[in-house]
């Protein structure tokens, strides 16, 4: 089973329910990466700034935001929209990673859940591809 969405620019992000918990387990007894990005995800706790963490981790990991939109994993849009979302006090108030507001706020901020569909969309991918899978 699997559920897609696709994006207004186009892009189909798909995330699938079956996917091989075990396999990931493994990976993250040998990454330390993977066993950080699974606690973050695990821990429940899908606010900006926990979302923003496991980006962070998997973005390091790839080598770079460009890296993560070659694979297709999302947009270069979609990730600019997330970060500035998930920075500014204006748009989310106290959930935002910053306290003080230096940019103007977005013209379209991104919904909670939102960011929760595009960081597990590129967690999985990211899960599939430490795994072997990709």
């Amino acid at each position: 089973m699997s559920i897609s969405a696709t994006e207004s620019e186009g892009t189909i992000q798909e995330i699938h329910q079956a996917d091989p918990i075990p396999k990931w387990v493994t990976a993250a007894k040998h990454n330390t990466n993977v066993t950080k990005a699974l606690r973050l995800f695990g821990a429940g706790t899908h606010d900006w700034v926990s979302l923003y963490r496991i980006y962070e981790v998997i973005e390091n990991d790839v080598g770079g935001k460009s890296k993560i939109i070659k694979k297709g994993w999302t947009t270069d849009k979609a990730i600019r929209r997330f970060k500035y979302t998930a920075n500014s006090p204006g748009a989310i108030g106290d959930e935002a990673r910053h306290g003080n507001q230096k940019e103007p706020s977005p013209k379209d901020p991104m919904a909670l859940s939102e960011a929760k569909f595009l960081i597990e969309t590129i967690l999985h991918n990211w899960l599939r591809l430490k795994a072997g899978q990709s």
